[in-house]
């Protein structure tokens, strides 16, 4: 099959064992593909949500961004263990992933904060952009100035945070997906 497949486009694709590995990896082309996909994570609801969290909330972190640039997840159902035969060790929940996600919406432009808008430009692949994010959230509570050390000296990273609308002080759990592509293309220039 190939993108854009007719037999797939604009079909509901229920992907099972989509938590992880291979599950998750055809939920991604099947998305690719044109399908509306829904993913069922058999495991506990703290999982499934943090796929689904938003900025500022206890359960985002990288998990969260790396499936938002590729969907917009919505945690759907809460499945009970007591509704399978026979009853598994831990609960399922129903994920949808809507297309297009951040990294669609970051390749067209125009919804980046600030004035920063070659940020898309400077994002050469989806994985130097993940391994970026995975960096901010390498210790949780730290600054994104103390997180970024490898990267870029403090001032350099107070300087960037600056030029894109962030505080200072700002952590990786507090910040968007289009904030981190900011910070990114500030961080390259």
């Amino acid at each position: 099959m190939s993108a854009g497949d007719s037999r797939i486009k604009g079909k509901v694709a229920l992907i099972t064992g989509s938590s992880s590995g291979t599950g998750v990896e055809i939920a991604r082309e099947f998305g690719r593909m044109g399908a509306h996909v829904a993913v069922h994570c058999r495991s506990n609801f703290a999982a499934a949500e943090r796929v689904a969290a938003e900025p500022g909330s206890k359960a985002y972190g990288y998990l969260s961004v790396a499936t938002q640039l590729n969907s917009r997840p919505e945690v759907v159902l809460e499945i009970p263990r007591a509704a399978f035969t026979p009853p598994p060790k831990v609960g399922s929940t129903l994920v949808t992933l809507r297309l297009p996600g951040g990294w669609e919406q970051l390749r067209r432009g125009g919804l980046l904060p600030g004035e920063n808008k070659s940020a898309q430009e400077k994002i050469e692949s989806e994985e130097d952009f993940l391994e970026f994010v995975r960096l901010c959230f390498s210790k949780k509570r730290k600054t994104l100035v103390n997180n970024l050390r490898e990267l870029a000296e403090p001032e350099e990273v107070r300087k960037a945070l600056g030029a894109v609308g962030l505080r200072p002080d700002a952590r990786a759990e507090q910040i968007s997906i289009f904030n981190f592509a900011a910070l990114y293309a500030a961080l390259r220039e």
